[in-house]
């Protein structure tokens, strides 16, 4: 009995959960303002971006750090990641009404995280922790600070990056759905406009190429399409929109809220940035036009929705967004955009549908079709490539081929399909190699080659003649062998003692191919805490608490991810 009312027990919550998610029910009084600074936004959330959504808002700061950051609720710090890279020093704090508040970029955090931290990184002896404090070491209350603002980690520029995230399930949810109050009276504004025929089944003004509209506004915030001539649509084709929003007194563009396309008052695509899974995340790339966004910038969102994109933002989906052009009628296309608000602009976009035979495509050149909803294996001799199920968004006829040897590389160059395709998922890549002797296996390392021929390293293992990665670029790869190590160079004077009047060392690190793995700084002896920035490549030792002796030895050990190091030492006086 009592398993039976555990059973009806969690499918009520299951039902009452999923329909609350329906209704968009969140606390609109509970949290309160992470910053006493007016609320302006750098970056909306969900902003669609290339590889990802934007999971949080970033507010800005004057482009100043050290603002105090407040605990928006009462609760306690369950995680606090420190990288060189991402969102630098992070504060994640669980709250009792079931959400997480992130505060990322961080300067530093208040005395009492610090201390707890500190202690961890001494203990682990490691800069990069990420660390998960139990329930009753750090509790917090509303309003009590517990970072200042900065710009660590990978930011381009001071601001505090905000997010409130679903406990549970870890879902990054859109701040303002939680009673934030934005000064916002301007709506959103439409740049251009784009019409993409779907290959081989699609014609626009008799072509099989897609054409890009300029846009006018007109009243009530109403665009209209620049074009010399009727346009034409035959067969199926979809739409994008580039749009940007802004509030009052904010300089800075940020993301829109919802997208709609209609044809005839029909919706055929919306989209909604509510909440979405970080494992879904990167189908952001599905979102966006990604080849034109590669290659020139310039990032339209679709309203065609890819078989096996896996985004839940969506609304409403009707025939995948493809549009169907088959009668000889005149029809009007409406592309609107919402902000958060409820501010709209829309765009009007009348076309004339031409019934025309279209011969289907004829796909020539691929070594093998992939499909996204199965597993997908392609080898030869001198590569292999394996692409999981859930990998792909569409089906992908899939071209390889062997390019010329670079002088550089210890293997062919491989053309693995194009960079303008995404991939969702890491993929194994495997490549032959040249025979190598045993010492230089291990300095071995697989690289992405960018079109000036730069060299990226991605990693992998060398495994009986292949060198083994696991990928998530289509693009041109071959192998390096990296026996250079890493570089470290003085940026304090020891002669002139400027540490004495900074309170700080300073070195800047750099590694030519593989990257910094780890770094380890030990003062006399004994290990010391040194910080990373991953922008700058600084190294930093902070001075601050330690006792120099009247002579002082510091040692610095870097090594690079396939095994090259560097010693750095110096001794200097107090």
């Amino acid at each position: 009995m009592k398993s039976f009312c555990y059973s009806l027990f969690a499918l009520f919550l299951l039902f009452t959960g999923s329909l609350l998610h329906a209704q968009n029910i969140y606390p609109t009084q509970y949290f309160r303002r992470p910053l006493d600074l007016p609320m302006a936004l750098s970056g909306a959330f969900g902003e669609i971006r290339p590889n990802h959504l934007h999971s949080g808002i970033d507010l800005r700061t004057n482009q100043q750090e050290g603002y105090p950051v407040h605990a928006v609720a009462n609760g306690y710090v369950s995680r606090i990641h420190v990288q060189a890279f991402g969102f630098g020093y992070s504060l994640y704090i669980d709250h009792p009404n079931g959400y997480t508040s992130v505060y990322g970029h961080l300067k530093q955090y208040n005395d009492k995280i610090t201390a707890w931290l500190k202690q961890k990184q001494y203990e682990l002896q490691e800069f990069e922790v990420d660390l998960f404090p139990k329930p009753d070491e750090l509790p917090v209350f509303k309003d009590d600070i517990v970072a200042l603002t900065g710009s660590s980690g990978v930011s381009g520029g001071p601001h505090l990056h905000y997010e409130i995230r679903n406990t549970l399930t870890e879902y990054p949810i859109n701040p303002l759905l939680f009673g934030y109050h934005l000064t916002d009276t301007i709506p959103p504004r439409i740049k251009s406009i784009r019409i993409m025929p779907v290959k081989g089944r699609g014609r626009i003004n008799g072509k099989a190429a897609p054409i890009d509209l300029l846009v006018t506004p007109t009243a009530d915030n109403k665009y209209k399409v620049s074009s010399p001539r009727p346009i034409i649509l035959s067969g199926e084709i979809t739409f994008g929109i580039d749009a940007s929003d802004l509030q009052n007194g904010n300089e800075i563009p940020t993301g829109v809220y919802t997208y709609g396309f209609y044809k005839d008052d029909a919706c055929y695509t919306s989209l909604r940035m509510e909440t979405f899974s970080f494992k879904q995340n990167r189908a952001a790339n599905s979102v966006l036009d990604y080849a034109e966004c590669m290659k020139t910038g310039h990032c339209y969102v679709r309203s065609f929705v890819e078989p096996w994109n896996p985004l839940k933002i969506y609304d409403q989906v009707k025939n995948n967004g493809i549009f169907n052009f088959n009668d000889d009628l005149k029809h009007e296309i409406k592309i609107e955009v919402k902000d958060f608000q409820g501010n709209t602009s829309s765009v009007l976009i009348p076309v004339m549908s031409k019934a025309s035979h279209i011969a289907r495509v004829v796909h020539a050149g691929y070594q093998k079709v992939f499909y996204g909803n199965r597993n997908n294996i392609y080898a030869t001799p001198n590569m292999k490539i394996s692409i999981l199920r859930g990998g792909l968004y569409d089906t992908l006829y899939f071209r390889c081929k062997t390019l010329k040897a670079n002088r550089k590389l210890v293997s062919a160059v491989y053309s693995i399909q194009d960079k303008f395709t995404p991939a969702h998922e890491y993929f194994t890549l495997s490549l032959k190699t040249k025979p190598l002797k045993p010492e230089l296996r291990d300095k071995a390392v697989m690289v992405r080659i960018d079109d000036d021929g730069s060299l990226n390293a991605v990693g992998g293992d060398w495994l009986k003649g292949f060198m083994v990665a696991r990928v998530n670029n289509f693009g041109k790869y071959g192998v390096a062998v990296d026996t250079v190590p890493p570089v470290i160079i003085p940026l304090t004077s020891f002669s002139k003692k400027t540490y004495l009047e900074n309170g700080v060392i300073q070195f800047r690190i750099s590694d030519n191919l593989s990257g910094i793995k780890t770094f380890h700084g030990y003062l006399n002896g004994k290990w010391v805490l040194m910080s990373l920035d991953g922008k700058s490549g600084k190294l930093t030792l902070d001075l601050e608490g330690i006792t120099l002796q009247p002579a002082n030895t510091l040692r610095i050990e870097l090594e690079d991810h396939v095994g090259n190091k560097t010693i750095f030492e110096k001794t200097f006086e107090n």
